[in-house]
């Protein structure tokens, strides 16, 4: 083996693909000069042709897999000079095959290029038999005498090429159905990872500001009747570490017949403040001017506006803390969030309202709502119902709802549970009541504003309450008062089969996907079962109305059969599976309908 070949299988297959392409172009070249000397040398050429044809279309049928790009394949094809030759974009992808595929087809390519080197070497010596000078007729005869003598040389050798070709051809029709399995696997880790990192963030970010709303809050305004928190299901964490910002909306009843609800919006920006983690200047001083201009945070990335000079910044960093108001010296919160809340022009949205500090060593700032309104939808009024999801199903036909839409409400909740599990926000035994949005039909608008509720107890004190018993908060509190919701079936389920539900959360998720397939309530669902829990092991062996992807990820939730190792979802393991087998698949769905539409 050359010392070229040796080389190109220490670095892997893609130096041994493209010496072999050379040298099939050379060894062509080298026989049009000769082809037309002997009808059978003609024949050689034809099927010479064939075999550099048949390379050719395998080389760039195996680059397409692995670069998912087959303009850049052709191109590479075309231009042996291409930069992408030599450089990882193409290399890692192919060499992050199996070991042992990338051996392989490094070893069939030598193998061809091998072949290719001994026959320019036999055409050399049919040249070199030849004179320069002569009778034409002469010169053929001589070329066609040379040609007989390395004949059966040349057949073994096309021979030789062919069958390279053909375990080429294996090896790549294998590699064609296995990589994007492999492709989409890595990459479904990948973002696994980055996704339960954010998660965990989110799930950190709520609790604290939970519980520091539970000990600061204050509303001394006795027209205040009962106080709700809701927090968008929609929130984010910022690409710097410890900073989330998280939509939230105060409402509250009152004594006033001109305004019986009220709806408070804010835009809330939690960072955690400890000391081998605190957030630099230069991020501040980003955030500080992006909400100035109502653009979306990036604090670690780039800015493509204009930047304010540094003596700006800091002095608008200073002026801005100095503003800063402690809302735990606020007697009524209410009352300031209202007042400052309203528009004043377009520094509005820029002024932070207030912040609380939290004994864990985090800020929570509150900010008015970005013009971009996330989380509060365009089409309702800060008076409109609040409708959660268990009272819109039971009130809209099936009929008239998109399967998109099932397929986002599905994803929202399955996201829901990853962020907000095992805080306050949401109980393990929770249902569809416990989450709801403002306005009474499902839309595209109205999806953004999923959120969950906790209710304040009284108009100083933020009490909390079991998930179970403030079902339905959003809605019959408003109307009935202090009306404690009926023991729910699923914590009535836990609580007689708590053997056979490894982890009540992901059961709980279960439930609510089978109600989002069937739109129908569970209690509906369950009518004629005797127990709840064979009920829902019952539908999930039954009709799939959303499909039998759709249906694994429910009989996933339902069984808690993640095989993960684990059944707490506190557990990374569990986390990281559940958005590889739950929330991912759902995300597919979405794409794949999303396309066909």
């Amino acid at each position: 083996m050359a010392g070229v070949e040796i080389a190109g299988l220490a670095l892997g297959a893609l130096p041994v693909i493209l010496e072999a392409i050379k040298g099939y172009r050379e060894a062509y070249n080298h026989v049009q000069t000769y082809k037309h000397a002997t009808k059978q040398l003609q024949i050689i050429d034809a099927q010479f042709r064939v075999c550099r044809l048949n390379f050719l279309s395998e080389c760039r049928l195996l680059l397409d897999v692995v670069l998912f790009d087959p303009h850049l394949a052709k191109e590479m094809m075309a231009d042996l000079d291409h930069r992408l030759w030599q450089q990882d974009t193409a290399k890692q992808p192919l060499n992050d095959l199996q070991n042992e595929n990338v051996h392989a087809c490094s070893t069939i390519v030598a193998d061809a290029h091998a072949t290719i080197r001994k026959f320019i070497v036999r055409l050399f010596k049919v040249q070199a038999s030849t004179p320069n000078s002569g009778k034409n007729t002469l010169r053929r005869a001589r070329v066609s005498a040379a040609f007989m003598m390395q004949k059966s040389r040349f057949e073994r050798d096309i021979a030789t090429l062919r069958q390279r070709n053909a375990d080429l051809n294996l090896l790549r029709t294998q590699l064609t159905a296995l990589w994007p399995r492999i492709h989409s696997a890595s990459q479904v880790s990948v973002d696994a990872t980055e996704s339960v990192g954010r998660f965990s963030r989110i799930r950190l970010a709520s609790g604290l500001l939970h519980d520091t709303l539970k000990g600061s809050w204050s509303c001394s305004d006795q027209s205040h009747l009962q106080h709700w928190v809701k927090l968008g299901v929609d929130s984010d964490a910022q690409s710097t570490p410890h900073l989330v910002t998280l939509d939230m909306a105060i409402s509250y009843e009152t004594t006033t017949l001109s305004q019986r609800n009220a709806t408070i919006w804010l835009f809330v920006r939690s960072e955690s403040r400890n000391a081998d983690s605190r957030i630099s200047d230069d991020s501040f001083s980003d955030l500080v001017q992006s909400l100035q201009l109502h653009t979306p945070i990036h604090a670690s990335s780039s800015q493509t506006t204009p930047r304010v000079p540094a003596s700006t910044v800091a002095s608008s960093v200073t002026s801005l803390a100095a503003e800063e108001v402690d809302l735990c010296k606020v007697t009524c919160v209410c009352s300031h969030f209202q007042q400052s809340n309203r528009p004043s022009g377009s520094q509005h949205h820029s002024k932070c309202l207030g912040y609380l500090e939290s004994s864990d060593h985090a800020r929570h700032r509150f900010y008015p709502p970005p013009i971009q309104k996330r989380f509060r939808p365009t089409s309702v009024n800060s008076t409109e119902e609040i409708t959660d999801l268990i009272s819109i199903i039971e009130q809209s036909q099936k009929s008239s709802l998109e399967l998109l839409h099932q397929y986002h409400l599905a994803l929202k909740v399955a996201t829901g549970v990853l962020q907000f599990h095992s805080t306050a926000w949401l109980s393990p035994t929770w249902t569809l009541q416990d989450i709801s949005i403002f306005g009474t039909k499902l839309s595209d608008d109205t999806m953004k504003s999923l959120h969950l509720s906790v209710r304040f107890e009284t108009n100083t004190t933020i009490a909390i309450h079991d998930q179970a018993q403030n079902q339905g908060d959003s809605v019959t509190s408003a109307t009935n008062g202090h009306a404690t919701s009926p023991l729910s079936p699923v914590d009535a389920c836990c609580k007689q089969f708590s053997p056979g539900i490894y982890n009540v959360t992901l059961f709980s998720l279960g439930i609510a996907l089978l109600e989002i397939a069937h739109w129908q309530s569970f209690q509906t669902l369950t009518q004629h079962d005797p127990d709840e829990f064979y009920a829902a092991h019952r539908l999930v062996r039954g009709p799939a109305p959303l499909g039998p992807k759709y249906r694994k990820v429910v009989e996933r939730c339902i069984r808690c059969d993640f095989e993960a190792g684990s059944e707490n979802l506190d557990d990374a393991s569990l986390q990281h599976a559940v958005w590889s087998k739950a929330v991912y698949p759902l995300e597919a769905l979405i794409r794949d309908t999303s396309q066909a539409v």
